[in-house]
């Protein structure tokens, strides 16, 4: 550098303390329009990097992809370099989101247990802190957590405490919150995913919180479970859809196993805490600990990610998006009839009730009924459950790689994995509810409640995809919301299922165990769609290129 530039180097630091004392207002305005000018600069940079790296290692760069070499991909056409940057943030802010879900089930007996405490202590002082501190005090001094007080003080016994923290929070949870979830399904198509997604992540955040804080009543505790299941429920159209055209077909099974893997590990790593921090600091701590990290994730959703062009990984859509067009067309209640004319779609909706009964029954009832049917202890029966959850990661990883692999070898390949695993999931689930777990080895139980969680969630990462894939884009947010109602439905009416036919059954295992044979039937519906795949695939790429065609002109 020359001896004048050096000298303005020198004499910068001056010249901004001097306007930060002229004008503080118009310096603060000025740095931060300075940052946003770096911010974007760099964002250039790094895209024009990528491109130019892509242009080297082959001559021929995919249309839609990258574009020209020599020029910064705009917004809408990222390189698979910043796609998988704003992947990586999507999986961690998605599994955050669901962290929440299943956080009650280490502590319903628990929860039960503290009721009646909980309101006195809350009519003497009305802070929760006070609560934790009275609820650790009493588990340090007495190696438990506080005495079953008696159910007059506040009306729980043990049915109620499976119906009302249960099944009726998971009805809240899954299924109370569609009318206003289901929005988000047609909004999916229509405006901003990015927007949308940062402020249900901020949402789900703040119900988690306000599940610590304010839910001192039933109906509170209600309405804030309501509240995070909408952020969660509204949240898998959007993020499906930014899925759909950040890759291409062949490619979203393993982004959606991805987005199945966090999904598992945010369950379950909410649940182990709950089982860890819950004996000790009360069952509204763990709450506390998994909002903070939401809020932080919203930062990170707004500086990383970016809004995809529709369409824009279509093979049928490449001529349109060459010319500097883009696919606009909007979703109609049209859009929505011939999309349930489709075959595929319809076996679709139809296996998701059938197939998340299951993982209802699962999430609500299996950590508190290892604890208290099986005799083990709540940290015991959370690291079995840690165990069943791990194995659903590692299926929905493989089911993923496995889907995308066949889906590119013979189509009808992927619904026939999704159907034989599904089906086969019955087997070492039955195993887990109905054996003495105290009795058996240990080494045996482990691996059947691996292969438990494995076998029905390959089932998990590879639906979407096949959704995504048999319809065009105006209609894959309308439709995943579908399914989503569809699947939360099951969600909802499992445990309130199970609840019911309890005393028929024999108690909570016989329940459980007739829930879980759900699975058959929609491994069924799975196996039937592999007739009815191929067909599909070529009349939404038919469809397709009318729409092109038709907005070229």
């Amino acid at each position: 550098p020359d001896l004048g530039s050096l000298s303005r180097y020198v004499r910068r630091p001056f010249d901004e303390a001097r306007a930060w004392i002229r004008d503080p207002a118009r310096a603060f305005k000025a740095q931060r329009a300075s940052a946003r000018v770096k911010a974007r600069a760099r964002l250039l940079t790094r895209a024009h990097a990528h491109a130019r790296r892509q242009a080297r290692r082959s001559a021929a760069l995919r249309v839609g992809d990258l574009g020209d070499p020599l020029t910064p991909p705009s917004p809408g056409t990222m390189s698979s370099g910043l796609n998988m940057q704003a992947t990586l943030v999507l999986c961690v802010s998605y599994g955050l989101l669901y962290s929440v879900q299943n956080m009650m089930a280490p502590n319903l007996t628990m929860m039960v247990r503290t009721c009646g405490i909980m309101a006195a202590q809350q009519r003497e002082h009305r802070l929760f802190p006070h609560y934790i501190l009275f609820t650790h005090k009493h588990t340090l001094s007495h190696g438990r957590p506080p005495p079953l007080p008696k159910a007059s003080e506040f009306g729980f016994d043990e049915h109620e405490r499976d119906l009302y923290l249960g099944a009726n929070l998971n009805m809240a949870f899954s299924v109370v919150c569609l009318p206003l979830s289901s929005v988000f399904a047609y909004a999916a198509d229509v405006y901003n995913r990015k927007w949308m997604y940062s402020r249900l992540v901020l949402v789900g955040a703040a119900s988690a919180l306000m599940m610590a804080f304010s839910a001192n009543t039933y109906m509170m505790l209600f309405f804030w479970r309501t509240v995070s299941g909408v952020a969660i429920t509204g949240a898998i159209p959007v993020v499906f859809s930014l899925i759909a055209d950040w890759y291409g077909p062949e490619q979203r099974p393993k982004a959606s196993s991805g987005l199945s893997a966090a999904m598992g590990a945010g369950v379950i790593v909410g649940q182990i805490l709950a089982g860890f921090v819950g004996p000790i600091f009360g069952w509204r701590a763990p709450f506390v600990l998994a909002s903070l990290p939401g809020f932080v994730a919203v930062y990170f959703i707004n500086k990383y990610m970016h809004e995809p062009t529709r369409g824009a990984k279509e093979e049928a859509l490449e001529d349109l998006i060459k010319k500097g067009g883009s696919y606009d067309k909007k979703p109609t209640f049209g859009t929505l009839i011939r999309a349930l004319r489709v075959p595929t779609n319809v076996l679709l909706l139809l296996q998701a009730l059938p197939g998340t009964i299951p993982w209802g029954v699962i999430f609500v009832y299996l950590n508190d009924f290892l604890a208290q049917e099986k005799g083990l202890t709540i940290q015991q029966a959370t690291m079995l459950v840690g165990v069943f959850g791990i194995g659903a990661a590692v299926g929905g990883i493989g089911g993923g790689i496995l889907g995308a692999r066949m889906w590119k070898r013979s189509k009808p390949l992927m619904p026939m994995l999704m159907g034989g695993s599904t089906a086969l999931g019955v087997l070492p689930m039955v195993y887990v509810i109905g054996s003495d777990l105290k009795t058996m080895p240990v080494l045996v139980t482990i691996s059947m409640t691996f292969l438990a969680g494995l076998l029905p969630n390959i089932n998990g990462s590879c639906v979407r995809p096949l959704l995504l894939n048999v319809n065009t884009p105006e209609s894959r947010g309308t439709m995943i919301g579908a399914m989503t109602l569809v699947a939360n439905l099951g969600r909802g009416l499992g445990p309130s299922i199970a609840v019911m036919i309890m005393d028929t059954m024999g108690g909570r295992a016989g329940a459980m165990q007739a829930a879980v044979y759900a699975w058959l039937i929609c491994g069924v519906f799975l196996l039937t769609m592999a007739v009815t795949v191929t067909a599909d695939v070529k009349r939404m790429t038919l469809a397709m290129k009318h729409n092109a065609s038709e907005m070229a002109v």
